[in-house]
């Protein structure tokens, strides 16, 4: 699958349910290791640019995530959108792309990285393929 296929498919179904409820005061970036199967929505830092680490089939699998101010008002509802990058490129690539357009829509931005710079896309690539990882879990689990 083309990664702008995927990437659309993720765009879609993150706006389309996923939202997450986040607050507090402006924080700097950071970076935590989770388990949760709700990494985002149960353990959101303030507001800011952060990492987040996350052990997914026993590797540790790293993701990015913005929260715009406008997002940071105690109770305030936003949507999260996935910007997933491809297969060679990085999760920062994306994060470049997409925080622009985020910051003005008041959505939160998740940017997680490949393993090794690759999905399993199922047909295709490199060595989360090869590995055959659960990237789709991997996805979920953030959420």
């Amino acid at each position: 699958m083309g990664s702008s296929v995927l990437l659309l498919t993720f765009l879609i179904l993150s706006s389309w349910g996923q939202y997450g409820t986040v607050g507090g005061a402006q924080s700097s970036p950071s970076s935590q290791s989770s388990t949760s199967k709700n990494a985002i929505l149960q353990t959101l830092p303030p507001c800011g640019r952060f990492a987040r680490n996350l052990t997914h089939q026993g590797l540790v699998r790293q993701f990015f995530v913005e929260i715009p101010p406008d997002a940071c008002e105690k109770g305030h509802t936003t949507p999260i959108v996935f910007a997933i990058h491809g297969f060679t490129s990085t999760a920062e690539s994306m994060r470049r792309r997409f925080s622009s357009y985020t910051k003005k829509a008041g959505m939160v931005l998740v940017t997680p990285e490949g393993y090794k710079r690759s999905w399993n896309g199922g047909a295709c690539c490199g060595q989360a393929r090869e590995r055959n990882l659960d990237d789709l879990g991997f996805l979920r689990s953030i959420v």
